[in-house]
């Protein structure tokens, strides 16, 4: 299940033909999978059982968020800040289990290192076929497919919500 929210988010984000800055999302998504599972392991030890449910409800919130976002009217210009806005907001998102995944880990493994670098490659690698792969969907659709990304961020909430992915 590695990086499978990750790589389903870009996918339905890179569908929206008025969405350029998608193409950072992986740079970024790649960079919090290193970076959150390193930082969780080295400083969030002692708060092991707290931590679960706050990143969950977090992380359902922010998907939540997205799909609401997507269901407004947008112009054929997307202002650069709030695209770059919600790229972040969506790789937060998504990083939140690798966030978890170091936690789990300070018991196990003495280094984060190797792993962290290996879950950011992976995803960052996942996240650039998805976002390749909607774009071609998304030529070949012609219809309007914002309702349908929104909707699917809003179940990608909910299913996170209540741990059924």
């Amino acid at each position: 299940a590695l990086s499978v929210d990750a790589s389903l988010a870009c996918f339905a984000y890179s569908t929206s033909k008025h969405n350029t800055t998608i193409h950072y999302a992986p740079l970024f998504i790649g960079a919090f999978h290193i970076i959150f599972p390193f930082v969780s392991f080295t400083f969030f030890k002692p708060f092991i059982d707290d931590l679960e449910n706050i990143g969950k409800l977090i992380s359902s919130l922010i998907f939540i968020i997205l799909g609401i976002i997507c269901f407004f009217e947008k112009e054929t210009k997307q202002s650069k800040l709030f695209g770059i806005t919600s790229i972040i907001l969506l790789t937060i998102g998504v990083s939140i289990d690798s966030f978890l995944v170091g936690i789990s880990l300070c018991t196990e493994i003495n280094s984060i290192i190797v792993p962290a670098l290996i879950f950011g490659i992976i995803s960052f690698t996942l996240s650039v076929i998805a976002i390749i792969l909607g774009k071609v969907i998304a030529r070949k659709i012609d219809t309007k497919i914002d309702i349908i990304v929104g909707i699917f961020f809003i179940s990608l909430g909910i299913l996170v919500y209540f741990e059924l992915i």
